[in-house]
């Protein structure tokens, strides 16, 4: 682009480690049994859902609160 808002070499690095992050996440999903994998999704779930819950939540309230999500400056 000839305004310079795409960085093809942040675009590549993030190809390549994702690349290699599915060969290495595959590979390890083959070697877990089904009860770890199941485990493992409900546990990344349920954090997922409290981050976006507070979230919602510190949108909601007033400019004057402290969010304990958002690290200080």
């Amino acid at each position: 682009m000839k305004q310079g808002l795409v960085d093809y070499n942040l675009g590549i690095i993030l190809g390549v480690t994702m690349f290699i992050g599915g060969i290495i996440g595959g590979r390890l999903t083959l070697k877990l049994s089904n009860v770890w994998l199941q485990h493992i999704y409900l546990t990344v779930v349920a954090i997922l859902a409290f981050i976006t819950l507070r979230k919602s939540q510190a949108q909601n309230q007033p400019a004057g609160t402290i969010d304990l999500l958002t690290p200080l400056a």
